[in-house]
């Protein structure tokens, strides 16, 4: 996928392109459920054609006027049978008119009586205009009229540095409008993309500048050259590369060295189900290109809408959000341990203050910075894997090495496979990526290539690991470096010393880099549903810190929980359960083995569930689990 020079890219994703489509689509979807099909709409400062491509207009339900002519004959190269007309906006452009739409402020160079004419017509509208305290780079050219909803008793919404006038309305007489923060102005200033925002020129000024495949996420179609196989490859193998490769090795120290085989099935049932996703977004893409979905909508809300509904929606965007929130909770827990076993004299007050103040410095970081974060966290890894060759080495030479792993712990298997789906866990990001596929009938290779040299890595890293310090593998495995295997003692030499320090700042450093990512659509959901503003970060940060500190001897049983229930379910009861509801003609020998899938994760998730809530419980009443 082609990135702007100078934007946000991280696995191959433009994260400043996509935060300005999911901007746009959050009015487009808007726009879709509440103005009727069928109506007239006029476009007031139609630009190069932004609402044509939101919402995919049939000609004769359109009519755009804008007074920048090279602007209209780029509407018109794209969209030539819908009808244009450079003009600037009069009360005649109404006539035989349903619905008036003006995006991203150009209704705010028009004359407040002719808003007034507008708004008092009968006609249905939906208006953005600039908010008081804004001044767009056209302020200084072009006259810009002050708020006139005083003066018309006009109800408003803020979006952003904009302000929504409409009369379109739910049942209850509500106005249906999410409200969340728009970036797009924020971006302008600095113009950190490369792409200038002009709301003279009409409303696809940001868009005019995109690459084609940016306009292919929002339309939904095209041929637009996006990630190649390689890239594919590279972007699945760095979603893999997260916290759980850090505590994949104290998952063997669990089951003992037998592990290796439960590993592997859990290996190979990830691959199928990634595959699978594959086979499903397919069958998305036919009806989401009838409706114009564009493709960064076609995620797991989607796939469960239209596989099961409204209900299908909620329940698989759910569980997507609980996996992220599970994954930056984890992590976080993870993180605070690694700096109190480095530093013990911290207090839990210290501790506490600590990490409301890191949490909510991380979830303000812009998308833009995401992929410095990323290349730094890779570093992190590499320092990490190198002191464990180094520090392996050591203990072998000095006959230290510990010699107490079993074949088989029976009772360790069912929470140990949780941390295995834990690490494989890459479904939540997966549809992003196959949908950024340049060619998407090679998602299968991609699928197979990326699990698989993930899978050798792990299983080398675990077993080395586990070689080196056996029944002392700590849950993080970096707090073993540099010091015994039989009691976490420091051993001789200033290098060790340096080593165990190095290597557990590393990590803390490499869990706290992946907060803003996992935390960026978390807040963008609880913006919308609190509509708290920046107070929604700092209440997100300080319920996240409080869990932290009261899960913060539960680490292991949160990774274990979290791979057992949301994740169990995302990577396989979920995907099956639609494949059978989308397509219907399997087949029964087919439709026999998806069912048996669904019901054997199911009975693994409570069975397992309850077993990790046993262990734990037992752990706290100092019982004997084995």
């Amino acid at each position: 996928m082609e990135v702007v020079e100078g934007s946000a890219s991280y696995g191959g994703c433009d994260y400043d392109a996509i935060a300005a489509l999911q901007e746009d689509l959050a009015i487009a979807g808007f726009l879709r459920e509440y103005v009727a099909p069928g109506c007239k709409v006029l476009d007031l400062g139609c630009g190069t054609g932004l609402l044509l491509e939101l919402l995919a207009l049939q000609p004769e339900h359109y009519l755009g006027i804008d007074h920048s002519e090279k602007k209209l004959e780029e509407l018109q190269s794209k969209f030539p049978e819908h009808e244009t007309k450079k003009k600037a906006f009069g009360a005649e452009d109404l006539e035989d008119v349903d619905v008036a739409v003006s995006l991203f402020g150009p209704i705010s160079y028009v004359d407040p009586d002719l808003v007034f004419q507008l708004v008092s017509s009968g006609v249905s509208y939906f208006l953005m205009f600039y908010k008081e305290d804004y001044r767009p780079v056209t302020y200084d050219t072009c006259q810009v009229h002050s708020y006139p909803f005083e003066r018309y008793n006009l109800p408003s919404q803020d979006f952003g540095s904009f302000a929504v006038v409409s009369n379109l309305r739910t049942p209850d007489g509500s106005l249906a409008f999410p409200r969340q923060s728009l970036r797009r102005a924020e971006r302008a200033k600095t113009e950190p993309s490369g792409v200038k925002f002009k709301p003279s020129g009409g409303l696809s000024a940001e868009l005019e500048n995109y690459p084609s495949d940016r306009a292919v996420l929002l339309k939904g179609h095209g041929n637009a050259k996006g990630s190649s196989l390689g890239g594919t490859i590279v972007t699945m193998l760095n979603a893999y590369m997260g916290s759980g490769i850090l505590v994949i090795p104290y998952a063997w120290k669990q089951a003992g060295w037998l592990y290796v085989l439960p590993f592997l099935a859990v290996t190979m049932m990830m691959t199928f189900t990634l595959w699978l996703m594959g086979v499903l977004f397919r069958l998305v893409d036919a009806r989401a290109n009838e409706m114009n979905v564009p493709m960064v909508s076609r995620d797991w809300g989607m796939l469960g809408q239209m596989a099961f509904g409204r209900c299908g929606q909620l329940l698989f965007s759910g569980c997507a959000l609980v996996d992220l929130y599970g994954g930056l909770l984890s992590g976080v827990i993870v993180a605070s341990n690694q700096l109190q076993f480095l530093f013990p004299s911290l207090s839990t007050a210290v501790l506490s203050v600590g990490c409301f103040g890191v949490l909510l410095i991380l979830v303000c970081v812009q998308a833009r910075h995401f992929s410095s974060l990323a290349v730094v966290g890779l570093g992190s890894m590499l320092i990490i894997v190198s002191c464990l060759l180094i520090n392996g080495g050591e203990l072998v030479a000095l006959g230290e090495a510990a010699e107490d792993q079993v074949m088989v712990n029976w009772a360790g298997l069912a929470p140990a496979t949780g941390v295995a789906i834990y690490t494989f866990m890459v479904h939540s990001e997966a549809a992003l990526v196959y949908q950024l596929m340049e060619d998407r009938s090679q998602w299968g290779q991609a699928v197979l290539c990326s699990t698989g040299l993930a899978a050798a890595f792990f299983v080398a890293l675990a077993m080395l690991c586990y070689s080196f310090f056996g029944d002392g593998t700590a849950l993080s495995f970096p707090m073993n470096l540099g010091r015994s295997p039989l009691n976490l003692q420091l051993l001789p030499g200033e290098l060790n010393g340096a080593m165990s320090a190095l290597c557990l700042i590393s990590v803390t450093l490499k869990l706290l880099l992946n907060v803003p990512l996992l935390a960026a659509p978390i807040l963008e959901h609880l913006e919308e549903c609190l509509r708290l503003g920046c107070w929604t970060k700092v209440l997100f940060s300080l319920v996240t810190a409080c869990l932290c500190l009261f899960l913060h001897d539960d680490a292991a049983f949160v990774i274990e929980l979290v791979g057992i229930v949301p994740q169990n379910f995302m990577c396989a009861v979920l995907p099956c359960a639609a494949l059978l509801k989308l397509k219907g003609d399997l087949g029964g020998f087919r439709s026999c083995i998806l069912w048996l899938l669904i019901v054997s994760f199911a009975i693994y998730g409570l069975g397992a569930t309850v077993a990790a809530v046993l262990e734990n419980v037992s752990k706290k009443l100092g019982l004997d689990v084995a």
